[in-house]
């Protein structure tokens, strides 16, 4: 019995952090922004049913050297991404040793392990770990995998002052029910999701219906950017929000463009995780008004390229 009311009393404190955690920073109507601590153990920040959220959820795990974790992904399938350090994860028959090996995630890309709903598993710290964990709900049974950095798809996208980094860790590719995941960098003063784009509406095979979270780092960490998110009239309401963003903060992103900009001098990194039934990357509705950029970047990148 005393054991059942300490369990039944740190669910109800975790929970309560949670509430505090959504009512901290910034809520309006068509997003919500959360300061993402770094807390010892296993933290679920966000999920289902905040922020206007159907599927995702987000987690962010902190163990040290020796330690570990053990858990159920329940009626969610989850990626475990290494932000930095190195554990080993058991998931049923599946043993998966030396995930992760960088200090940031500045210096190189991902570890991923995907994870399919109702596996339960043990994550080990080999030494100081940080780790994101997104989840969506499924309804698709798969079988664990692991990503190795060389798995994942990576790209430079964009010209100019919109040029970033853009790495697939987890795409339509592997088998999964609703989930993508993948690690975006602007270079200081830089924008990316631009031209800007959304995908919140069904409309094949122009566009599909994925929501979406970003969390965020910075190099130096004292760093900041700027996220907008905007829709025009008539497509679920008028949405016209600019927000500071800076470390360790998340943004959900239910629908409408949503460009970022990181600021002066400053890296500007992010984890976005996307989720809906129809599972495929790129089916992006691109602004109209802003559709040139696209054009023209071979036109500017073909004339420089001649120049003496």
């Amino acid at each position: 019995m005393a054991i059942q009311r300490n369990i039944e009393a740190r669910f109800t404190a975790a929970c309560h952090r949670r509430r505090e955690r959504i009512s901290a920073l910034d809520s309006r109507p068509g997003f919500v922004k959360l300061k993402v601590q770094k807390e010892r153990g296993l933290n679920r920040v966000i999920g289902p049913g905040d922020g206007g959220l159907r599927y995702l959820s987000f987690s962010r795990l902190a163990l040290e050297a020796g330690s570990s974790c053990s858990g159920e992904t329940g009626m969610e399938e989850v990626a475990i991404v290494v932000l930095s350090g190195t554990c080993s994860v058991s998931a049923g028959k599946a043993e998966f040793e030396g995930v992760g090996n960088r200090p940031n995630v500045f210096s190189g890309k991902p570890f991923l392990v995907y994870l399919p709903r109702g596996t339960k598993y043990t994550i080990r710290a080999s030494s100081s770990l940080d780790a994101a964990i997104v989840g969506s709900l499924s309804e698709m049974d798969a079988e664990p995998i692991l990503v190795r950095p060389e798995d994942a798809a990576e790209s430079e996208v964009g010209f100019l002052n919109w040029r970033r980094r853009v790495v697939k860790a987890f795409g339509e590719e592997r088998v999964a029910d609703k989930l993508l995941v993948g690690e975006t960098i602007n270079p200081p003063g830089c924008w990316s999701s631009v031209p800007p784009h959304k995908h919140d509406r069904h409309d094949p095979p122009n566009e599909f219906e994925l929501e979406e979270i970003y969390f965020y780092k910075l190099m130096p960490p004292q760093g900041f950017g700027l996220q907008w998110i905007y829709s025009p009239e008539g497509e679920g309401g008028r949405l016209n929000e600019a927000i500071v963003v800076e470390e360790d903060d998340l943004v959900a992103i239910p629908r409408g463009y949503h460009p970022v900009v990181a600021g002066p001098g400053y890296r500007l990194y992010y984890l976005w995780a996307m989720a809906g039934k129809n599972r495929e990357y790129g089916r992006f509705k691109v602004d109209p008004k802003h559709a040139w950029l696209s054009n023209c970047e071979p036109i500017v990148r073909e004339f420089l390229e001649k120049r003496p």
